[in-house]
């Protein structure tokens, strides 16, 4: 049961949440004609909550969440001429971040969850004279 009910709206413009912030367990996101992104990868959760629900509805925009590597992520919802995408490449390890249940409808819209790349890590960008290097 939520102990709070957090609701993100964005509506003709830009809403962000990232760094150390405190996350509902019961979280309605409303977007339109706008964008939001709420980044997990810092935040956190009363110690006992079990699952984190967001409940989406995006129309003529784009929602984006960034979750800690091995986080456990469970979609549902529908898409209509929109796109839906869950990439979380499974690397072994479980995040410490609760379950994700991600109920979103979309409409002419984006919505995507990912995994958190650690910069120092990710593979460097091939520069252009790599490129051109290669094409000669």
């Amino acid at each position: 049961m939520a102990r709070y009910t957090a609701k993100v709206v964005s509506v003709l413009g830009r809403t962000r949440r990232v760094g150390r912030w405190m996350v509902s367990d019961d979280t309605r996101v409303i977007v339109v004609l706008g964008s939001c992104h709420l980044d997990l990868t810092r935040a956190y959760v009363d110690d006992d909550t079990e699952e984190i629900s967001i409940d989406a509805l995006t129309l003529f925009g784009s929602l984006r969440i960034t979750v800690p590597d091995g986080s456990r992520v469970h979609p549902s919802g529908a898409a209509v001429f929109a796109s839906v995408s869950i990439d979380l490449p499974h690397d072994g390890h479980t995040s410490t971040l609760p379950r994700l249940d991600l109920e979103s409808t979309a409409a002419f819209s984006r919505v995507r969850v990912v995994e958190h790349v650690d910069e120092e890590q990710a593979p460097a960008e091939p520069s252009t004279s790599d490129h051109a290097a290669k094409v000669e």
